[in-house]
């Protein structure tokens, strides 16, 4: 008697399981189908302006290419905030060094110093960053 139990316990638990497994199948193509209307009206993306990598056109729907265009707009992003973070650290240390030498604890000579080097540095990362975007394009 307890063996019967058992197997009808199991047949219905098996029955259970496939019922869900099916209504699970349903829904899932039910959601596929409904889904798919709505990939279809995706707008395409703009090319980037600049072209690809290699510097030519990107063509409409050359996803590659596209990557390839907005990698090198990122890159030249990258550059352009690094040399402004540069700027704006180099600003902050000559502020620094002004109000070491207003304390007394510096002398004109080691000021003039920073503010040449500085003024160096700033040129010397202005001109890697044309180069870098004159190679890029």
């Amino acid at each position: 008697m307890k063996k019967e139990a058992i197997n009808k316990m199991d047949q219905s638990s098996n029955v259970q399981s496939k019922k869900k497994s099916a209504v699970s199948a349903i829904l899932k193509i039910s959601i596929a189908v409904a889904a798919f209307p709505a990939v279809a009206a995706l707008p395409t993306i703009a090319p980037p302006t600049q072209g690809g990598i290699g510097g030519a056109q990107v063509q409409d729907g050359d996803i590659i290419g596209q990557m390839g265009g907005y990698f090198k707009m990122g890159l030249m992003m990258m550059g352009i905030v690094l040399a402004a973070y540069a700027f704006i650290t180099i600003v902050i240390g000559a502020l620094r060094r002004w109000k070491e030498y207003s304390d007394g604890r510096i002398t004109v000579a080691e000021l003039k110093e920073y503010i040449i080097a500085a003024v160096i540095q700033i040129a010397f990362i202005i001109v890697l960053v044309g180069y870098s975007a004159s190679t890029l394009s």
